[in-house]
């Protein structure tokens, strides 16, 4: 029987090599692998019959990490299709394509790549994926987060009956059921992709080690369960991700980094939730209050947003890219009157917002533009350094993405329709 069920994958690429990814699993649960590392065999080529195999080797699939495989291939060409394949125990897997980025100092006058979020499996089919799979000036991939989402799933479109993930074995059944899609195998195997996690990987609307929707505060054994399921979720979504990080080890893991696409772009990816404050008010959305605009407050916390600016001081890149997780733009809702806001957005964070957009600004970095998804629509907006400023200028852009298939939040169509009047 098939060993690779899960597909292959590839990600995080550099001008020198990329990462592999694939995961044993046994068609008969009966019939598990062995409770040891399994030797798995890999090539690259340049060509997708392997008639010219440039770099092959033998990777072990840990059985602590349920039998995941991941190769970090180097000495490859820059700005050049690849494909791979892995072999164990005589069996061989779908073959992937790759491509490595260009190389520092060259200067391409354009990229074009995908960005994918937000797919619920019960809320519809993957069939963005597919399409994705074939266009053909696409090189890469960025997924902006919500790859799973950890709750139950028994209505909608493909329903299931997986309970809620909240362990090592139930996120693991929930990876194996989504990515077991032919649909989004195909995405996969068709580029490299650069990946960052949001909420449902670990838990709807988590902020920090409070929870959802900050509801541990003041609850230390409420916090240390969460962090020990965070723990879990972390090493769930290495072990079924192509990430160029370590394994990691409990609830705590630093995943935010950059990437170099030759001096066109300089990728930042973002972590939005793991060191977040608590919202500024009691739920996630509300009328405007105050508390948005604490100094205190933060998305990013002090070491990520230290690391950015760090970051934003060296680059030289034509364009900036931030990929991170929730909407920047500001969007007030009109509720009579009054407005509301979204907390769960940048909306909620004002000074981090404020103290991001102005890094970019003290260091004049060139063309920024930020990558969102989160809210489950399609939207194009200016990002500013302070919103209730009527004269504080455009310094970059916002796109947010909408999702591969997570319904929209029907809830919420009044409010849209009354901002969309009010525009």
């Amino acid at each position: 029987g098939d060993l690779f069920p899960l597909g292959v994958a590839s990600g995080d690429p550099t001008a020198e090599g990329v990462v592999l990814w694939t995961r044993l699993l046994t068609p008969d649960p009966g019939d598990p692998l062995p409770a040891a590392d399994v030797a798995v065999d890999w090539e690259v080529a340049t060509d997708d019959a392997f008639g010219s195999v440039v770099a092959s080797g033998t990777a072990p699939a840990v059985a602590t990490l349920a039998h995941s495989v991941h190769v970090t291939v180097d000495g490859l060409d820059p700005d050049t299709w690849y494909w791979y394949r892995f072999t164990a125990d005589g069996r061989t897997s779908p073959v992937g394509r790759t491509r490595t980025f260009p190389g520092p100092g060259t200067s391409p006058t354009s990229v074009t790549f995908g960005v994918a979020t937000c797919q619920s499996y019960n809320d519809g089919y993957y069939t963005a994926h597919a399409n994705l799979a074939v266009e053909p000036d696409v090189t890469f991939v960025v997924f902006v987060g919500d790859y799973i989402y950890e709750r139950g799933g028994n209505s909608g479109t493909r329903p299931f009956s997986l309970p809620e993930s909240t362990d090592l074995a139930t996120y693991r059944a929930r990876y194996e059921l989504y990515k077991r899609d032919l649909d989004l195998q195909a995405c996969h195997q068709a580029f490299p992709w650069v990946i960052t996690m949001d909420d449902h990987e670990v838990a709807n609307n988590a902020l920090g080690d409070l929870g959802r929707d900050g509801e541990l505060e003041g609850d230390p054994a409420g916090i240390a369960a969460f962090r020990a399921r965070r723990a879990d979720a972390f090493q769930v979504w290495y072990e079924h991700l192509p990430l160029r990080l370590d394994a990691p080890t409990g609830p705590d893991y630093v995943f935010y980094r950059t990437l170099e696409h030759s001096d066109l772009v300089r990728l930042y990816v973002l972590d939005g939730r793991q060191y977040r404050s608590p919202y500024p008010a009691e739920s996630s959305q509300g009328l405007d209050t105050p508390a948005r605009f604490d100094e205190s407050q933060t998305m990013l916390g002090a070491t990520q947003e230290a690391w950015l600016d760090a970051r934003f001081a060296e680059t030289t890149a034509r364009w900036n890219v931030v990929a991170q997780q929730t909407v920047m733009t500001g969007m007030p809702i009109p509720v009579g009157d009054a407005f509301a806001f979204n907390f769960d957005q940048w909306d909620g964070y004002v000074a981090a917002r404020n103290r991001l957009l102005r890094s970019a600004v003290d260091h004049q970095v060139r063309n920024p533009f930020v990558l969102s998804g989160d809210i489950h629509l399609a939207a194009a907006g200016a990002l500013r350094v302070d919103y209730d400023d009527p004269d504080s200028p455009d310094v970059g852009f916002e796109i947010v993405t909408t999702s591969i298939s997570s319904n929209f939040d029907d809830d919420l169509l009044p409010l849209v329709q009354a901002a969309l009047d009010a525009a």
